[in-house]
C-alpha cells in the first residue's frame, strides 16, 4: 500500500463540517426521539443500528489517515475513528477486511435510513419526506463539500461513490477497476 499524504484539515473545515451535518443529525436524533415516543424498542432497535454503523466503520477505520484526528465522517459517523484505535489498536489493514466491514457498514447506513419510515409514513406522511428531506440534504452538500478533497476518498465506498458519480468516463481508473 503506497504511503498516503497526512491530509490537512483546516479549523474553517471542522466548523463547515458542524453545519454540514445539522440536518443530518436532526434527522437522525428526531427519528429517535419518535420511534422512542412510539415504542421503547423500535427506539432500541434504531439505537443499535446507530452502534452498529460505527462499529463496523470503525474496521473501516484501520489504515485511514485520519484515524485518531479530525475526520469528516458522512452522517456523522465520527465516533468510528476513535473506537478504531480503541478496539484495533494494532490491527493492519487488509483490503478484505475492509471490504467486509464497509459492507456491513453500508448495509447498516441503508438500514438506518430506511427502517423509521413506516412508522413516520404511519404518523404523518410528511415526517417521513422531511426525514429523507434532511438526509438528503445532508449527502448533497456533504458530497461535493469533503470528497474531493480526502485523502480517503479512492477507497472510502462513499468517495468511490461519488468520484464515479461525478467522472463516470474514467470512474474505472479513479477506483482502480
Amino acid at each position: 500500500m503506497t504511503p498516503v499524504p497526512r491530509p490537512t484539515w483546516r479549523v474553517r473545515d471542522h466548523t463547515l463540517y458542524l453545519f454540514v451535518l445539522i440536518p443530518a443529525l436532526a434527522a437522525i436524533i428526531g427519528a429517535a426521539w419518535f420511534l422512542f415516543s412510539t415504542a421503547w424498542w423500535l427506539g432500541a432497535i434504531y439505537l443499535g443500528l446507530l452502534l452498529g454503523v460505527h462499529l463496523a466503520q470503525a474496521r473501516c477505520c484501520v489504515g485511514c489517515p485520519y484515524r485518531g484526528r479530525f475526520c469528516p465522517a458522512i452522517f456523522g459517523v465520527y465516533l468510528a475513528n476513535p473506537l478504531s484505535k480503541l478496539l484495533y489498536p494494532d490491527t493492519p489493514h487488509t483490503k478484505k477486511a475492509y471490504d467486509r466491514a464497509a459492507a456491513v457498514g453500508i448495509s447498516f447506513v441503508t438500514a438506518i435510513a430506511l427502517f423509521p419510515l413506516w412508522w413516520l409514513f404511519s404518523a404523518a406522511w410528511w415526517y417521513a419526506v422531511v426525514y429523507l428531506g434532511l438526509l438528503s440534504l445532508h449527502a448533497l452538500v456533504f458530497f461535493p463539500t469533503f470528497c474531493p478533497r480526502c485523502e480517503y476518498r479512492e477507497t472510502c465506498p462513499g468517495g468511490r461513490a461519488y468520484r464515479e458519480s461525478t467522472h463516470p468516463d474514467n470512474a474505472d481508473e479513479i477506483t482502480g477497476k
